[in-house]
Order: C-alpha cells, then sequence, then structure tokens
C-alpha cells in the first residue's frame, strides 16, 4: 500500500543512500481504536462511580442544616467536573489516535525498523532499530487480520521494548523482519 502523500517524503529522507525499503505502511486507525476501547470504558466507569459519589455527598450535605448554601455547590460542582471529564476525555483521546494514525509510519528495511511519527506541531520524531539488536519479537494477532508488533532491543542499556500497533498484516511484517537477504 502507498504511503500518504504527506508523509512518503518524511520516509524518503530517512533512507540511508541504498537502503531498500521491504515494507512501509501506516497504522490502521480502527486497530488502534479497539486497543483504546477498553481502557476508556474503564475510565469512564471510574469517573461516574466518582461522579456519583460526589453528587451523593452534595446531597448529604444540602440535608445538613449547619452547613451554608455554598458549601452545597462544591460537591456538585466537582461532580459535574468529573461528568464532563468523562465526556469530553475520551473524544480527546479518539482524536489523538486518529492523528497518530494518521502520522505515524512504520518500515522495515533491508538494515533496520523505522518508526516515524509527525507531531502536531510538524517536528518529527524517529526511532529507528537495526535488525540485528531485535533480540525477541511478540506478536499479537486479531481475527481481523490486524494486529501488533513488540520488539525487545538489546543495547548497551539492557532491553528496551517498542511498538508497531495497527498494523495489518503483522505476520507478514514479522517474516520481513526475521528474515536476512
Amino acid at each position: 500500500m502507498p504511503l500518504p502523500h504527506h508523509l512518503q517524503p518524511i520516509l524518503d529522507r530517512e533512507l540511508d543512500e541504498g537502503e531498500v525499503v521491504r515494507w512501509a505502511d501506516t497504522p490502521r486507525y480502527h486497530a488502534l481504536r479497539r486497543k483504546l476501547i477498553g481502557n476508556v470504558v474503564t475510565v469512564g466507569i471510574m469517573l461516574v462511580v466518582f461522579t456519583a459519589m460526589w453528587f451523593f455527598l452534595g446531597f448529604f450535605a444540602s440535608i445538613d442544616p449547619e452547613r451554608s448554601r455554598v458549601d452545597v455547590y462544591v460537591p456538585i460542582g466537582i461532580g459535574i467536573v468529573f461528568l464532563l471529564l468523562g465526556i469530553v476525555g475520551p473524544i480527546l483521546v479518539f482524536r489523538d489516535t486518529r492523528h497518530a494514525a494518521d502520522n505515524t509510519v512504520y518500515a522495515v528495511t533491508d538494515r533496520r525498523v523505522i518508526i516515524l511519527r509527525r507531531k502536531r506541531n510538524g517536528s518529527i520524531r524517529e526511532d529507528d532499530y537495526r535488525r540485528d539488536r531485535i533480540a525477541h519479537i511478540a506478536r499479537d494477532e486479531h481475527p481481523d487480520g490486524t494486529g501488533s508488533l513488540t520488539l525487545d532491543i538489546a543495547d548497551a542499556s539492557g532491553r528496551n521494548r517498542h511498538q508497531l500497533a495497527g498494523i495489518a498484516d503483522p505476520l507478514a511484517v514479522e517474516r520481513l523482519i526475521r528474515t536476512d537477504d
């Protein structure tokens, strides 16, 4: 699959002379979104519980005749803030996920694995991993064929993990990384 027009020049500029791209693609938004849904649901449940707790406290504060009216509205106000966070938070998370999917390039060359991310301010974050430094590859596949690869990179500082998430055919990409030409 060809890269989007705004990402191809970024990858081309990154390649060393004579380096051959064996595979390049962008993450699939629906695969990244699927990964986030569980986290968003968990945070949403927590915010609902906190909101209910604050409204409950506000109710009991309102039936206490010794409290002033200002004290009654503090728990209710905080509950409203939690409720708004529960609504706006997931929208922002999914928006950032869309941006990540549209502005990330994964590439496997004959020398290394490259991850390029274009940030909102236009700057580029580049991570590359020489293929001989990859100690282990873990693959996670979904029924639709999408999935992720987690690379354990061995270097002087120990082992680091890096992920290629939301890729269309993780098995084929894993085989490309493992195969020496």
